[in-house]
């Protein structure tokens, strides 16, 4: 009590609105509409993420292939010939060393090497006097992307 005036408590007046909260329904459709829009955004992120996965596949794809040509660059066009038809799969694929790179990152990736010799006449030469050039190609394959083919043209020795 201050200066004989009693002390009373009062209470911010509620609205009739206030005391209830939300009703079920109202609870119902902002739960619906959350729904509707956690759905929205999750579409787009699941095929950003697919998209990543074959970008990240075609980018392995190409390191194989020109890794592969690399290698053949240091061969004479005979060895690179020999190559022909040869075939290199998952953890056999092989590195600049030609040891196998044993990474299992590598499962499902093929890499096949074809080479053929192209006369490549530049005047007057004929067909059979023209010089004649390796064509290697190093092709990689995987089943989730399209194939990548490196092609490279080896001068004759």
């Amino acid at each position: 009590m201050i200066a004989g005036l009693p002390i009373t408590r009062t209470r911010p007046r509620r609205t009739p609105r206030a005391r209830r909260g939300f009703t079920l329904m109202e609870v119902l459709i902002a739960s619906a509409i959350l729904a509707i829009v956690v759905g929205a955004l999750t579409v787009p992120l699941s095929l950003a993420a697919k998209q990543q996965q074959i970008d990240s596949d075609q980018t392995t794809s190409a390191a194989i292939a020109t890794q592969a040509i690399e290698r053949m660059m240091t061969m004479s066009p005979a060895d690179v010939l020999a190559l022909n038809g040869t075939s290199e799969s998952g953890l056999n694929i092989t590195d600049f060393a030609g040891a196998a790179i044993n990474d299992p990152s590598l499962e499902g990736f093929v890499l096949t090497i074809s080479a053929s010799e192209v006369p490549l006449a530049t005047g007057s030469e004929t067909p059979a006097e023209a010089p004649r050039y390796v064509l290697a190609t190093a092709t990689v394959t995987h089943p989730d992307t399209t194939a990548v083919i490196v092609s490279r043209l080896f001068p004759p020795q």
